[in-house]
């Protein structure tokens, strides 16, 4: 009995080290309240990876107001801020660095293959003569010996990558070693890199959106949405297509086309040019790779219509984006008044449209450089741009004239476009037009951003600003025609 017992103690054991040291794929870090077991260590200068709780480099004078990385998990990450350091005194005074942060050491000897991603936003110095880059080195032989896996060499000096930016990188020759160790390098003198969400998969990690985190802030804030494909997806909203029609279509021919195909107009804008449709789920023909037939069906279905002359263009009502925030709706969105303090702006001077969360026209830093038309408030289109009632520019979230920002993006940008027009020419005299295309959460639709543009370009300002997001097709129909208009 002795002996029995004694062997089942030894089995227990080797069964309890065994499964508790054992590491079981996907390894996940989401950097949500620290490191996560990550180290940082100084091969140059005395400064080290951080974890800051916003995701954001803003400790120096550079920042200037950028997104925080924007990865799935969102929260804490990861961050070197060079420009941070110098600003907060703890640098060495060489203003180099060549700074590691490396991982805990990880079991892949159960393994044939492994993938690892990662979340990054790097930016380069534009500095004359500097060389920064950031470097992903791994090691199976305790950090004795680090070989280069990935290197942000393709960027160019003074560029950065998207906030949303995301790498996959093969691993998979690593595979059947005890000990792997991966490692993050910056190396050089600005600005800034932040990691997040550092995984190994076993099995490639397709995304369903991309962006990854897009799909999972849609769910998070209530929003429905559907991907265009199994995976890389651009979501979209399920059911509704946008139509571009042929100019001169006229309205019963238009009708005619829609109670064809089975679809509802929901919506339209400039003049009726581009129109929103929405088809219910039995009107749909199930030939798409979902479910219930999904919009897939449905873009097929118009686009080989026999309604080419008359339809210009088809796409799916995908959504974009520009900071992704969840901020509380306003209780309501009135009507705007005659905004007293804004002046009527002078005739025949540049005026800049702003597509974003709309403006805050009040702000004391603002006011004067809004664009305010000779429009009164007298229900009709006095300046014959298919707009009732827009002295100062348009709401496409709400459909109305007060294009209030809800959110805080836009007027961020306004603010750094009269900034920055305002110091590097004080003589050029310019207005600034509010086009309200995304909601207070940040998100917008392929239907809404396009009537901005359009409404733009009706509108004749002088240059538009879209600091905003499109991941998708690379050349959707409505897409390529609006590049070749603005470009």
């Amino acid at each position: 009995m002795k002996i029995t017992k004694n062997i089942f103690t030894v089995l227990f054991f080797l069964y309890y080290f065994t499964t508790i040291n054992a590491q079981l794929l996907p390894v996940e870090f989401s950097f949500d309240s620290d490191l996560d077991g990550w180290t940082s260590s100084t091969l140059s200068n005395i400064a080290h990876w951080e974890w800051q709780p916003d995701g954001k480099a803003d400790l120096g004078l550079d920042w200037n107001d950028r997104s925080a990385i924007q990865s799935v998990s969102g929260g804490g990450a990861v961050v070197f801020d060079a420009d941070g350091n110098i600003a907060s005194g703890n640098d060495d005074g060489t203003g180099f660095y060549d700074v590691a942060l490396t991982s805990p050491s990880l079991d892949l000897s159960a393994y044939t293959s492994a993938y690892l991603s990662f979340h990054q936003y790097f930016r380069k110095s534009d500095l004359g003569g500097e060389t920064t880059n950031g470097f992903v080195e791994i090691s199976t032989d305790d950090g004795i010996n680090w070989t280069n896996i990935y290197d942000t060499a393709s960027i160019p000096q003074g560029f950065e990558t998207s906030a949303a930016d995301r790498q996959i990188i093969d691993i998979s020759s690593y595979t059947g070693n005890t000990s792997v160790q991966i490692r993050f390098r910056f190396v050089g003198s600005n600005y800034f890199s932040i990691m997040d969400d550092i995984d190994i998969d076993e099995d490639y990690p397709y995304p369903v959106t991309l962006p990854a985190y897009v799909g999972d802030t849609l769910t998070s804030f209530g929003y429905p949405w559907h991907p265009d494909k199994p995976v890389d997806a651009s979501p979209y909203v399920l059911n509704q297509v946008v139509v571009q029609f042929a100019d001169g279509v006229s309205a019963v021919t238009k009708a005619a086309i829609r109670d064809t195909l089975g679809a509802i107009k929901i919506d339209s804008c400039v003049c009726d040019k581009l129109e929103l449709w929405e088809f219910i789920d039995s009107m749909i023909v199930p030939n798409s790779m979902f479910p219930n037939g999904g919009t897939i069906g449905i873009h097929e279905k118009v686009k080989g219509a026999k309604t080419k002359t008359e339809i210009d263009g088809i796409d799916l009502n995908r959504y974009n984006y520009n900071e992704l925030v969840q901020h509380p709706m306003l209780p309501e969105f009135p009507l705007l008044s005659i905004p007293s303090n804004i002046p009527i702006s002078p005739s025949n001077i540049p005026t800049i449209a702003i597509l974003d969360t709309g403006v805050d026209y009040n702000h004391e830093n603002l006011t004067n450089y809004i664009h305010r038309s000779t429009e009164t408030l007298n229900q009709t289109d006095s300046d014959s741009n298919f707009l009732i009632d827009d002295p100062i520019g348009w709401n496409f979230v709400h459909n109305n004239n007060n294009p209030f920002d809800d959110h805080s993006h836009g007027t961020s940008v306004a603010g750094i476009i009269a900034q920055q027009v305002s110091q590097n020419n004080p003589n050029c005299n310019f207005r600034i037009r509010p086009y309200k295309t995304h909601d207070n959460n940040g998100f917008s639709t392929v239907f809404q951003v396009t009537c901005g543009t359009y409404q733009a370009i009706k509108d004749d300002v002088s240059v538009m600003n879209d600091s905003w997001g499109f991941y998708g097709d690379s050349y959707p129909m409505l897409w390529i025609q609006l590049k070749q208009i603005i470009f």
